[in-house]
């Protein structure tokens, strides 16, 4: 089946989509996460990280009931900048979303052929049938901003 059979058949997907910004910016009293620093090289990182593990594994029990199957209502399709993580800032828990980040949250068109977008698409759509595609992005975004600048480039080459 393909994509865009997958969706018609699929009657319970709802698309919404926005051009606007939907003002979600607003002030916190949570305590941001300890973020791993810079010290003393990499050994000490990966500790650090070693610790984060064993503690996730000796005080979250949530993941023993979703190891038995996904049930996803949003397919995120996000920016894979690692100052800002989707699920934190849209309060996800575990399960409530299939994730998919990449360079600048890009969609390539499938005519282009497979990509793993494409993929993880075609998957939440067609066999966890997801309710919502949700884009997002960020201000000042790098990857969008390369984008913008390779078309001025060839714009130049071809005058």
């Amino acid at each position: 089946m393909t994509l865009a059979a997958g969706i018609r058949s699929n009657m319970t997907l709802r698309l919404k989509a926005s051009s606007e910004v939907v003002g979600l910016v607003q002030e916190t009293n949570e305590t941001p996460p300890k973020l791993i620093t810079k010290s003393n090289g990499c050994i000490d990182s990966f500790t650090e990280m070693k610790h984060r593990f064993l503690s996730f594994k000796k005080q979250i029990y949530l993941y023993q009931a979703l190891s038995q199957a996904q049930d996803p209502k949003f397919l995120v399709i996000s920016y894979a900048d690692s100052r800002v993580c989707p699920s934190y800032i849209l309060g996800y828990q575990p399960g409530e979303a299939f994730v998919v980040r990449n360079v600048a949250n890009l969609v390539p068109p499938f005519e282009n052929g497979p990509c793993e977008t494409n993929a993880a698409l075609e998957f939440s759509v067609n066999t966890l049938e997801v309710e919502y595609v949700l884009v997002t992005g960020h201000s000042c975004c790098g990857g969008i901003r390369a984008l913008m600048s390779m078309e001025d480039e060839e714009k130049s080459r071809n005058q």
